[in-house]
């Protein structure tokens, strides 16, 4: 009998495009923010942009850490990472390289509140003071909660929100493995629009309208998480340039890489 291992509880994968200093230091202060408190977590990094090489010789020198330099769309990268390793892993922490992580040892019991849960995907990152929790879903109580993630049912013809519904799945996530790998065979066999920004992490992003994907299982922290450096993301003063926890070293907001949008 060919049994598939016990798989283990998550990993971390990223596809950055980095084509300036700026970009990569705030890679580099995003990963330190997180990576010496996730022991023995794999990470699998895919590199692009004109800072890859020097950034990705620098990675390679972390235990537990895999990097490539894959050119190519990002759902289609996804999306192969998606099957090679969908039977290792329960959930992946997609790291975005702009966003610091305020509570990192935390993130390990949060995967298993969610494993506990049978969550599908938590929203890790623009908490907002709280108040990502008050605008997305203030139309309905959350199904489960632990000391440490609120659990909501997104179901067909439920809407839990009195404005805009939050996305059902975003990149900005921890996401159940199984759960990617469906998104983006999805998206990448052109069945659910995007086609034109394939190369952006974005297209694989799934709003409320799409009922092919649910019922779903969302998840929101308690706690502050992640924090991005300079998007406040709706909610004036929320980023971390404007709580003063982050250098504003350019002046005015960094715009999205050309392949990294």
């Amino acid at each position: 009998m060919n049994l598939q291992p016990v798989p283990k509880l998550f990993c971390v994968y990223a596809n950055i495009y980095i084509d300036n200093q700026e970009r990569c230091q705030r890679m580099w202060d995003s990963f330190f923010s997180i990576y010496p408190f996730l022991d023995g977590v794999e990470w699998y990094v895919n590199l692009r942009g004109s800072y890859a090489k020097s950034v990705g010789e620098r990675l390679a020198k972390h235990s537990h850490i895999f990097v490539s330099y894959y050119q190519g769309d990002w759902i289609n990268l996804a999306h192969k990472f998606t099957i090679d390793y969908r039977f290792r892993y329960e959930y992946v922490l997609i790291w975005l390289e702009d966003h610091i992580c305020m509570n990192p040892s935390i993130i390990p019991d949060v995967c298993l509140d969610m494993h506990q849960t049978l969550s599908d995907s938590l929203y890790y990152s623009c908490f907002q003071f709280g108040k990502y929790r008050e605008m997305h879903y203030d139309l309905t109580e959350p199904c489960l909660e632990t000391n440490l993630i609120y659990v909501y049912d997104r179901l067909n013809g439920v809407q839990v929100s009195s404005t805009a519904d939050p996305f059902l799945f975003s990149v900005c996530s921890i996401t159940s493995l199984r759960v990617f790998e469906f998104i983006t065979r999805q998206r990448y066999n052109y069945q659910y629009g995007y086609e034109d920004i394939l190369e952006a992490p974005f297209a694989c992003e799934v709003d409320s309208s799409h009922n092919w994907l649910k019922p779903f299982r969302s998840c929101l922290p308690k706690i502050e998480l992640f924090a991005s450096i300079d998007d406040d993301h709706g909610v004036i003063g929320s980023c971390l340039i404007a709580r003063g926890l982050y250098q504003n070293r350019l002046g005015q907001r960094l715009s999205y890489a050309d392949k990294n949008e």
